[in-house]
């Protein structure tokens, strides 16, 4: 790697905030320090490492905090971040420097008053209980037997009249505070709060009680600086610190939210609800192995909830443990047999396996203990045949129908009304029930598909200078890729391959494409150019394609992984890995288009299917990409069309597997006895020998597909 210089500079500021953001702060750390060694006096690096070391109260936090603040005296959010981590965790002389150096800059009146405030607020000494001050201790008594009793008007009452009499009772004008909260009184709550914090600062639950208040009427931000202060005046912070980190996720700072998880968990290891909290945000952050071993943790801590159970096993199922998935179902379900949402995973879990009747039977159930709940009835209807007489489709219609059933609840039942229409034969009403269910969903999800095009052109600019070669250092890891639009038939030709005896199905990994985009989209999420890559990034993107899959299939020999956005970045793949293979699977664009709108995909992906325009317009799009790597990796993929293989499955199977460069097997001509477990909307069809029924089916509905077919064709672009 060539030395670094000046230049390097703001691409490094770039990689470092992408990683900071991202939780990976020893790698944010190491960017941050480059910068320094070249620039020492740099105001955004010694800001951003600041901000960073005081998550673990480093006292280094406090010198690169004041260094930034001297060197950009006009940045508000630099005195925020060093009176904060003085104030946290500073000695006197920490807070009175940053006092002194504040005063100096001349700061507006407003910002100077509010970092004397805090760092006054963070020489308080912690006290465990608050002042009663002149107070009667008869009154005092009386005033916490009312609210303990539950008399939250006889307590407000009560804490006026001790405060008018006593005036630095701290300690009433908490419970007036919490009393008028119990009222639905958050705003007249809050002044108690404020003035009992002034009375009483070191007193934690004085500040906690506080920032509740603010988050009630909504005022997040201003949450904050209370928080801050209840968790380090606490001697068991993990509560504040709790609602610290819920906050800030809530603003949009997951780092932050992380790091405070993290001083939580540290501070108090058997806290069951922080571990619990920190896999709930790791989850979020697709960080999948810290999201398990944080729910583990919570159990470990005392957590025997079902809910830790549904959440446990939906994480090792993102991480492709099914087996330890279906435990941590049985295992909730042996708590709570009775839950609702765990039946219906486990249903879900049931029917990926092919086993159809047992998982009607959970679903049934949950649909009698939750019958509001839409999302059961469309989970069931895709593996269910409906038949004229079942109770359910009358439920379904009865719901679907009435005014008062929440528009998540009528989207889903949409889609199972639409499905159960299928079954019955009754073409004519599908539309009935996709057109106002998709319209539901476009309402929940909005999407612009100017971000698409935005995507496209990133991609494009990227590899315009790409040519297909070899990373110095990639693995020879040999995966095959089968990718295409969602419903072309790509879970069918992934099927075929992994009924090989030398393949493994991985289904949708989601791991290529991610990794990718580590790379290729730097902080702001722009696209770097090929060019501008360093080999050893490729080569380490495939390195990290390779350890993940090995976790999750440590057995495989080789594995097939239909992650359906592969097509987007198969130069860069190729590269990292030389030895894989693709195939491109493609279908009639109609026949695509109405199997896409007829169901719903996994939360915030494929936002693009619910309009039937974008819809179009994004297929479009698909055909650019494939014609764009069919330019650039000559010979790169295998292009196998839907609707040959269902007319010639053998002639089309062999040249398949020829493609993936493997011998013959004759079980990929019997690929619906494949046992392995499925993650498809195609839950049913794929356990069926090849059918034609879903060829030309796009025919009945030309009219209803019309806005579709003139986006495609480009009449209505």
């Amino acid at each position: 790697m060539l030395p670094l210089n000046p230049a390097h500079l703001p691409r490094l500021l770039t990689e470092a905030l992408r990683l900071h953001e991202a939780g990976r702060l020893p790698e944010a750390e190491e960017r941050y320090r480059s910068m320094l060694a070249l620039a020492p006096d740099d105001a955004a690096a010694s800001f951003h490492l600041g901000r960073l070391l005081a998550t673990r109260r480093a006292p280094e936090a406090l010198d690169r905090l004041g260094r930034a603040a001297r060197t950009r005296p006009q940045e508000a959010a630099v005195w925020q971040a060093w009176s904060t981590a003085a104030a946290t965790f500073g000695d006197s002389a920490a807070r009175q420097s940053v006092i002194e150096t504040a005063r100096e800059a001349r700061l507006p009146a407003l910002l100077l008053q509010q970092i004397e405030g805090r760092l006054s607020a963070g020489q308080a000494k912690p006290v465990a209980q608050p002042r009663i001050g002149r107070a009667a201790p008869a009154e005092v008594k009386a005033l916490l037997t009312d609210y303990q009793a539950g008399r939250m008007p006889a307590a407000e009452r009560r804490a006026l009249a001790i405060l008018k009499a006593a005036p630095d009772c701290a300690l009433a004008a908490d419970v007036l505070g919490n009393a008028r909260m119990a009222l639905g009184q958050p705003a007249t709550a809050l002044a108690a709060f404020q003035r009992a914090t002034a009375l009483e600062p070191g007193w934690p639950d004085g500040h906690l009680h506080l920032a509740q208040a603010l988050l009630a009427l909504g005022r997040p931000a201003e949450a904050l600086d209370p928080l801050g202060r209840a968790a380090s005046l606490s001697r068991k912070p993990a509560r504040a610190l709790i609602l610290l980190a819920v906050t800030l996720a809530r603003l949009g700072r997951p780092a932050q939210a992380l790091a405070a998880l993290k001083r939580a968990v540290a501070a108090e290891p058997d806290h069951a609800e922080a571990h619990l909290q920190l896999g709930i945000l790791q989850t979020d952050l697709r960080n999948l192995a810290e999201a398990e071993a944080a729910f583990r943790a919570a159990e470990a801590a005392g957590n025997r909830s079902a809910d830790l159970q549904l959440r446990l096993g939906q994480v090792r199922l993102l991480r492709g443990d099914e087996a330890g998935a279906d435990a941590a179902y049985d295992k909730g379900l042996a708590r709570e047999p009775d839950h609702a949402m765990l039946l219906s995973r486990k249903g879900l879990l049931l029917q990926g396996r092919g086993a159809f009747a047992e998982a009607e039977a959970l679903l049934r159930r949950a649909i009698a203990l939750a019958p509001d709940r839409g999302e059961f009835y469309r989970i069931l209807s895709a593996s269910l045949k409906m038949t004229p007489d079942d109770p359910l489709l009358a439920d379904m219609q009865r719901r679907f129908d009435d005014p008062a059933t929440p528009e998540a609840d009528r989207m889903h039942l949409g889609f199972a009304l639409a499905k159960a229409m299928d079954d019955l034969k009754r073409p004519e009403s599908l539309f009935a029930y996709l057109h106002p269910a998709n319209r539901l969903m476009r309402k929940a999800h909005p999407y612009d598909i100017a971000t698409r095009r935005a995507e496209l052109d990133g991609i494009f600019r990227t590899f315009a200078d790409f040519t297909p070669a070899p990373a110095p250092g990639a693995t020879d890891y040999a995966p095959v890729f089968v990718t295409g639009m969602p419903r072309s038939g790509t879970t069918l030709v992934e099927q075929i391959i992994a009924s090989h005896s030398r393949m493994t199905g991985a289904g949708e990994a989601g791991v290529a494409a991610r990794e990718v985009q580590k790379v290729v989209l730097d902080a702001e999420g722009r696209h770097r150019r090929w060019g501008d890559i360093p080999p050893e990034e490729v080569a380490a993107m495939g390195h990290r394609y390779e350890a993940e899959m090995r976790r999750r299939f440590p057995d495989a020999a080789q594995v097939t992984d239909k992650s359906i956005q592969t097509h987007a970045w198969m130069g860069f793949i190729a590269s990292a890995l030389p030895k894989a293979k693709f195939v491109v699977v493609r279908r009639d664009p109609r026949d695509t288009a109405l199997s896409i709108y007829r169901n719903v995909f996994a939360e915030n992906t494929h936002l693009y299917a619910y309009d039937l325009r974008d819809l179009g317009l994004y297929f479009r799009m698909f055909e650019e990409l494939i014609d764009f790597w069919r330019e650039k990796l000559p010979g790169g993929f295998h292009e196998i069309q839907y609707e040959d293989l269902v007319a010639h499955p053998e002639e089309e199977s062999r040249r398949l597997i020829a493609a993936c460069g493997l011998p013959w097997e004759d079980a990929c001509l019997n690929f619906h006895e494949n046992t392995r477990r499925v993650q498809t909307l195609s839950l049913y069809q794929v356990r069926q020998p090849i059918y034609r029924s879903s060829t030309r089916a796009w025919e009945r509905h030309a009219a209803d597909l019309k806005e579709f077919i003139d986006a495609l064709e480009g009449t209505n672009a």
